[in-house]
């Protein structure tokens, strides 16, 4: 009984690690204060991943730029513990986006993302 336990703890180990893990790891790491980190990730399936850790309930603004800084996705968020939602592009077609991180008006994370 405790192997097999121990076997499906791994397994969900693994398949978590494997989710995480996908053809571009060159995510933004902006440390943003101490125990407090921002993430823009590009997924596999042209979902761009938003993260940010410890929020510390502060406004923090999401916005997704395409060619000539035109402004095509604008989100504004608030919450206490941490913010981690995707933004689908699978309808925005091939380019380089930038995606850009603000805290209360600062920004902490920047990404160009090419979508394939």
């Amino acid at each position: 009984m405790k192997t097999m336990i121990v076997t499906a703890a791994m397994m969900l180990l693994l398949t978590t690690a494997s989710a995480w893990a996908s053809e571009d790891s060159s995510a933004t790491f902006s440390p943003v204060a101490e125990n407090q980190l921002a993430f823009i990730k590009l997924q596999p399936s042209n979902i761009i991943e938003f993260r940010v850790v410890n929020a510390d309930h502060e406004k923090i603004t999401f916005t997704i730029y395409a060619e000539k800084n035109n402004k095509i996705y604008k989100r504004t968020l608030r919450n206490d513990h941490g913010i981690r939602f995707g933004c689908d592009m699978r309808d925005f077609g091939r380019g380089s986006y930038e995606c850009v991180i603000e805290q209360n008006g600062t920004e902490i994370a920047r990404r160009t993302v090419t979508l394939k």
